[in-house]
């Protein structure tokens, strides 16, 4: 048991270090300022950039 701990913590330690180390790569890039603009002209609450839908909706637009 203490053997699969161990394992698991060690690539959770290293997941952890890969992405992190990852980070100023991603924060390089350019924001695409169009996108952007769509998701906040569609924004109608919180969760509306949440919704992968790309119509604009809200969650409030969907039959649940």
């Amino acid at each position: 048991m203490l053997v699969i701990a161990l394992f698991s913590a060690a690539i959770a330690l290293a997941i952890t270090l890969w992405v992190g180390n990852n980070s100023t790569q991603a924060a390089s890039c350019p924001a695409n300022t169009v996108e952007a603009a769509k998701l906040d002209s569609a924004a109608l609450g919180e969760l509306a950039a949440v919704t992968g839908t790309g119509k604009g909706r809200s969650y409030a637009d969907m039959a649940l």
